[in-house]
């Protein structure tokens, strides 16, 4: 049991000294790049930041622990990554300036996008990951699968004739000079539309500004959509990193939040099968392993600060031994089974931590068997002399106090932990007839449970 666990503890611990022991490399283009010219961006995952200005060409470059590489065919300087590779530990960011006056297409399966000043079109498509997006003209059309939308312009900036943005799970934000002109068609699935003087327009909205003569969409399956168009609310984004964690964690903290997730998990341990095991040892049934490590799993929704799931675990335990000619058997199943209510006084992009409490129910059977070890003859087979079988079941409620904590390791992958201490109360033993077994021990699943494994969510 305990070189099972060192096993799991030193699988971990490895992979994590593999993500902090990748080497950091460094990537630096230069090259012409003229009106008509199109910037291609198709990468498997990183951050991109991308910035026009008035030069003539195109300086990209590129850190992480892997890194894209760059071509140009015809009119246009593509950057991409090799798709085959295995990303479980490589982490990537460009940074990108260019012409203003450039067309902009990027492609990526996780990680945020940053573009700013440009006015020849931008079209972003992401998996997952937050855009930000700063006096774009031409046309826009960013979306991103599960992730946060904001974009803004100042005072006198042209704005896009079309601008479609779209996110699966996430809010936007549009934030818009006093001057602006445009029809927005604005739609949310589980969320809110807000507006100037804080106007509420439930989940669907069109709002005419001006002369309207831009046309918005703005859509969010889970998520709030807000529309400020009395003011640039001026957001301290930092201009030299995209990812400055103090900014992202206090603008995520104010954020509409919706999360689900889940995955598999290893329980330990139970004490519940060695607190019976002196009860049956003196009849000369076999020991059962007293502390058992087992699996189980977990699932949840979390709206905000608040979370609720679904947790469970179990396993079955099964011994014989032959004493004096004579088989004696155990299986010895229980399983655990709750709600989950958490609330996360810490949150961020990167790690959360939650404290909360399951709310649950065990059960537990365990069945004794005993027979000879020669042929039965047939009077043995009727009278039942020589064999014997009973099951016993017993259930009752739990309840553990618990401490979460999920750090994200890529894209949706995160490692989870978490600790606990049982408080258990079982009713007694009954035999599958339903009568009560008098005298016998109860069943006790009480003490500290820890539990570690992967999760998948966002």
């Amino acid at each position: 049991m305990f070189f099972n666990i060192k096993f799991l503890a030193g699988g971990i611990l490895s992979a994590v000294m593999v993500c902090f022991q990748a080497q950091a490399l460094e990537l630096q283009r230069e090259m012409e790049f003229v009106p008509g010219d199109v910037l291609k961006i198709d990468i498997k995952a990183g951050n991109v930041k991308i910035t026009g200005n008035d030069g003539g060409a195109v300086t990209i470059n590129a850190q992480g622990e892997i890194l894209p590489e760059v071509e140009r065919s015809g009119n246009t300087v593509g950057i991409f990554t090799d798709k085959h590779r295995n990303w479980n530990h490589n982490k990537l960011d460009i940074t990108i300036e260019l012409p203003r006056a450039a067309v902009v297409d990027i492609s990526s399966g996780a990680g945020d996008v940053a573009a700013y000043d440009i006015s020849g079109g931008v079209l972003i498509d992401i998996g997952a990951g937050d855009i930000y997006l700063r006096n774009i003209n031409g046309k826009l059309d960013a979306e991103t699968g599960a992730g946060n939308i904001h974009a803004w312009w100042q005072a006198k900036a042209s704005l896009p004739g079309h601008c479609r943005l779209t996110t699966g799970v996430g809010n936007i934000t549009l934030e818009l000079p006093d001057s602006a002109g445009m029809d927005i068609d604005a739609q949310t699935g589980l969320g809110k539309i807000s507006g100037r003087n804080g106007r509420n327009y439930g989940r669907q909205a069109n709002i005419t500004l001006g002369s309207g003569e831009g046309v918005f969409r703005l859509t969010t399956g889970i998520g709030n959509i807000s529309i400020d168009p009395d003011g640039i609310v001026v957001r301290n984004w930092p201009d030299d990193d995209i990812l400055n964690w103090r900014h992202r964690r206090h603008e995520y903290q104010t954020d509409f939040q919706f999360k689900m997730g889940g995955g598999p998990m290893v329980f330990w341990p139970d004490r519940s099968a060695g607190r019976l095991q002196p009860y049956l040892s003196p009849a000369g049934f076999p020991e059962l392993r007293s502390e058992s490590y087992c699996w189980g799993g977990e699932g949840y929704m979390q709206f905000q600060r608040f979370r609720i799931g679904f947790t469970g675990w179990g396993q079955t335990l099964k011994a014989s031994s032959s004493v004096s000619d004579t088989q004696r058997y155990i299986d010895y199943t229980y399983n655990l089974n709750g709600v989950t209510l958490e609330y996360v006084p810490i949150r961020g992009r990167r790690a959360d931590i939650s404290l909360g409490a399951l709310l649950g129910w065990a059960d537990a059977e365990i069945n004794l068997a005993r027979s000879a070890s020669s042929d039965l003859t047939w009077d043995q087979i009727v009278l039942l002399d020589s064999e014997r079988e009973l099951s016993l079941k017993s259930d009752g409620f739990v309840g553990m106090p618990l401490a979460r904590g999920n750090l994200r390791l890529f894209g949706i992958v995160w490692l989870q932990a978490q600790a606990g201490y049982i408080y258990s109360r079982m009713g007694e033993w009954n035999t599958h007839t339903e009568k009560e077994v008098f005298n016998a021990p109860k069943a006790d699943h009480s003490g500290w449970v820890f539990a570690v494994g992967p999760h998948f969510g966002f």
